[in-house]
């Protein structure tokens, strides 16, 4: 796992990605890489809790003459689970 620390203003202090667990799937001009992260947040809480949040990610890029031209990044934004109101009206 690679970490990152971020800075102690924002919510997240430390954040990984799992390398390991990485998906790359090519399609043309298009790369998506589907994923893993985990992290602490500013106060103290560890992420992903693999019970309603399992950290998981999804990175398209698309590429023109090898660069890349465009990127989306979608993430499950309740990092720490802590929005459990929406979540359970999500489940129903």
């Amino acid at each position: 796992m690679l970490c990152v620390e971020k800075s102690k203003l924002g919510l997240i202090i430390v954040i990984g990605l799992y390398f390991t667990y990485f998906n790359f799937i090519v399609s043309g001009k298009n790369l998506v890489v589907e994923g893993q992260e985990g992290g602490v947040m500013r106060d103290g809480t560890h992420w992903p809790d693999n019970q309603i949040s399992s950290g998981r990610f999804c990175s398209v890029f698309e590429f023109s003459d090898n660069l890349i031209t465009r990127m989306y990044i979608y993430v499950d934004p309740d990092f720490s689970s802590q929005d459990n109101a929406r979540i359970s009206i999500l489940s129903r």
